[in-house]
């Protein structure tokens, strides 16, 4: 039986041992992988994938014209990104996942939510931000068509997500079928825009959202699912949560098995009336429609914003007069009628995001989904309660700045994000910081849109980037921890149908943006004819394609400006009118090496130029981004002496860093103390064995952490004769006195 015991634990160990763990330091936190040394830091840009530079067709011949095939393409990106510094690809970077060409970590994103939502699954769970006819402000409430938030509340919510879970994270190439692998560093339960209730402060605030929904929702958000049971449990959800608030312990539905009766339920309705409005509005925690709850469940209801109760409210009793007229009603906002009415919504937001944690997480910790690499939770910049609820049930956090503006709003967010999330003398909250820097003025036309921060130059950017990061991975916890272990950048290439314009590669051309030179790229609509001639090469855009042309090819329709030829502009992107036509300066191109013989030589296609913006950012993270104080310091004094013949230990200690250290030594060694050596056992340098004879060994004993740090210090091993033994004595023994035998 004992045999049989050590051979399971044999089997089961590797599963958990292939994937990256997340393991905390003395003063912060390290990646570490199944083998190999620790990472300091995940360090990624994401989309490194071939859906932005070819999904608008921009170039929709990438490969076989410029590389033979997508591995090739794939290798050159992986290439680009470890030269400056990378050392993962980021979110939506989904060809690096299970890539057996793949050197670099990566992170693997699921869409948990978007499925249980979704006409074309078979959970069909409701979704909130959807219904809003018939509210007040309704109009003005933006619908989210690429995300949502589920109603957690539903029944079926949890199930769902525990189906889900094992079905979305399968049929992949990694171990078992899942879908990361051995450089999988984390994976996450969703994609951002789905927890759209929950991911940025600047949404409509959530407890609004419930308390003024129409507690029917016939169909789904898009139309493809009608609704047997049309509920909206969230809404009923809140009464109870509010009515367990104000006395009512369980529920206030009064066919539900936890009713808690009608006097507490009288009292706790009276109680909520006070606070909020000083008067009688509402006269049940439920409707005043004469088909009651069963109404709502079938759809006959017809009391939504007339009705006297609570679950008829609207926003005409619980929104202030200021709100409905100017609708600002995100969680930034004061929107309640009353303080006391706002501060209960967002408890009832902490309730739901709790609760949404405690199932998502529940779901993923199955185990049919283990074994897995660090649960993360996607927030890009939610309300700071919500991070306080989910905390304990995540291994960290995805974050990112969306719609800060300014270095210092950013680095307020974070601040707020972790003094919310982690635990004085308890649990410490590890954060991935992904920020949206943009420049529009090195862009292609189209990518005209902001992000978090917009720069006036690609330098500016890559400088304004480096800034950023500096001051955000210095930020520590009430623990003294450096919790930020790892910075992205959305994203490779410039996201051109999103009018997004933060890539270090243009989508456009498959080249690092360069601000330097002056090559032309020409926008025309009509066809290439003789007529002027400019500088070659020129690579040719007509909105769709580009074209092979020979060098100096020009349109017929587009004339010189004011002399032989245009004053190009210099920066990536900038534009030169020439009267019908606009040329772009899309930088140095060569043609490719990978690739030449496939291209005609009358052709010129992108080739490779560093790009300015890559500089400022490619000198930061290729100098070492650990812990800004983690000083690595030898803690230990000088080595006790030893003895000849006997055993021999001495240990040398170091603090800071990032483990694991190994120990050596830069100068001098152990050859004159035979029978003594150096190991390094537990991050401890350890000297023993047991020496042969006597000497001193001088050296300078020398740690070196994982991200090749170093420490030294001077010291010495003094070994001693042995003292000398009695043996084979010889002389003359007397005895003097009397012996006297009875």
């Amino acid at each position: 039986m004992k045999r049989l015991l050590i051979a399971l634990c044999f089997l089961v160990a590797p599963l958990w041992a292939q994937y990256f763990t997340l393991q905390p330091t003395s003063n912060g936190f390290q990646w570490v992988p199944a083998s190999g040394p620790p990472v300091c830091k995940f360090i990624a840009p994401s989309t490194i994938d071939t859906s932005q530079i070819v999904r608008t067709g921009q170039f929709p011949t990438l490969y076989p014209d410029k590389y033979p095939d997508k591995p090739t393409w794939f290798l050159k990106q992986q290439e680009r990104a470890i030269s400056w510094g990378f050392n993962a690809c980021g979110y939506a970077s989904n060809y690096c996942l299970n890539n057996s060409h793949a050197t670099i970590m990566n992170e693997s994103p699921f869409t948990t939510s978007d499925w249980a939502t979704r006409d074309d699954k078979p959970w069909n769970i409701k979704t909130l931000y959807h219904n809003f006819t018939g509210e007040v402000c309704g109009s003005s409430q933006y619908l989210p068509s690429g995300g949502g938030q589920e109603d957690i509340f539903e029944p079926g919510a949890a199930a769902a997500y525990n189906a889900i879970a094992p079905l979305i994270t399968h049929g992949c190439n990694g171990p078992g079928g899942l879908c990361w692998d051995s450089k999988t560093a984390f994976i996450m339960p969703e994609e951002g825009d789905h927890v759209y209730g929950m991911n940025n402060h600047t949404h409509a605030d959530l407890g609004l959202i419930v308390l003024l929904a129409n507690p029917v929702q016939n169909v789904s958000a898009n139309g493809g699912i009608t609704y047997t049971d049309k509920m909206v449990y969230g809404k009923t959800a809140m009464r109870d949560f509010l009515a367990n608030e104000y006395g009512c312990t369980g529920s206030a539905d009064p066919a539900a098995g936890n009713y808690c009766g009608s006097g507490p339920a009288a009292t706790a309705l009276a109680a909520l009336n006070t606070a909020w409005y000083g008067s009688s509005v509402y006269t049940t925690w439920n409707t005043s429609d004469a088909g009651g709850l069963t109404g709502i469940h079938n759809g006959t209801y017809a009391s939504y914003g007339t009705g006297t109760g609570f679950l008829d409210e609207n926003g005409t009793h619980a929104l202030n007069s200021a709100t409905k007229s100017s609708c600002q009603t995100t969680s930034d906002d004061t929107w309640g009628h009353d303080t006391a009415l706002e501060t209960d919504a967002h408890a009832y937001v902490t309730f739901f995001a709790t609760t949404y944690a405690q199932e998502i997480s529940f779901a993923f910790g199955q185990s049919s989904v283990l074994p897995q690499p660090p649960l993360l939770m996607i927030l890009y910049d939610g309300p700071i309660n919500v991070y306080t609820a989910m905390a304990p049930y995540f291994k960290g956090y995805w974050i990112s700045p969306i719609h800060r503006a300014t270095a210092n709003d950013r680095l307020a967010m974070v601040q707020s994000i972790i003094a919310a999330s982690s635990v004085h003398g308890g649990k410490s909250m590890p954060i991935i910081y992904a920020d949206y820097a943009t420049s529009t003025a090195d862009c292609f036309p189209n990518c005209t849109g902001s992000g978090n921060s917009e720069w006036p130059s690609r330098n500016a950017m890559g400088v304004g980037m480096v800034t950023d990061w500096q001051n955000i991975l210095s930020l520590q916890d009430s623990n003294s921890k450096y919790v930020v272990i790892g910075i992205e950048h959305w994203g490779w290439y410039d996201t051109v149908n999103a009018f997004l314009d933060g890539g270090l590669v243009s989508a456009f051309a498959d080249n690092p943006y360069d601000g330097g030179a002056s090559i032309a790229t020409a926008t025309h609509s009509t066809t290439w004819q003789s007529g002027h001639t400019y500088p070659a090469p020129s690579l040719i855009w007509d909105g769709t394609n580009y074209e092979a042309r020979n060098f100096g090819a020009t349109p017929a329709n587009c004339t010189s400006g004011s002399g032989p030829a245009p004053t190009w502009a210099t920066k990536m992107g900038a534009a030169t009118t020439d009267n019908t036509c606009v040329w772009y300066n899309e930088g140095p191109y060569t043609l490719k090496p990978e690739q030449a013989s496939r291209i005609p030589s009358t052709a010129t296609l992108p080739g490779v130029a560093y790009g300015d913006e890559i500089t400022p950012i490619a000198t930061f993270l290729n100098a070492g981004i650990c812990n800004p104080s983690s000083s690595l310091t030898i803690t230990s004094t000088g080595c006790p002496n030893g003895t000849v013949g006997v055993p021999y230990i001495c240990n040398m200690y170091a603090t800071g860093g990032t483990v694991p250290y190994t120990w050596s030594f830069s100068a001098g060694n152990l050859n004159g103390c035979t029978g003594l050596s150096l190991a390094t056992v537990s991050n401890v340098g350890v000297i023993s064995g047991t020496p042969m004879v006597a000497d001193t060994c001088s050296f300078t004993e020398e740690v070196m952490d994982a991200v090749a740090a170093t420490a030294t210090q001077p010291n010495s091993v003094t070994i001693n004769a042995a003292a000398p033994t009695p043996t084979n004595l010889t002389g003359e023994v007397r005895m003097t006195g009397s012996v006297v035998i009875k």
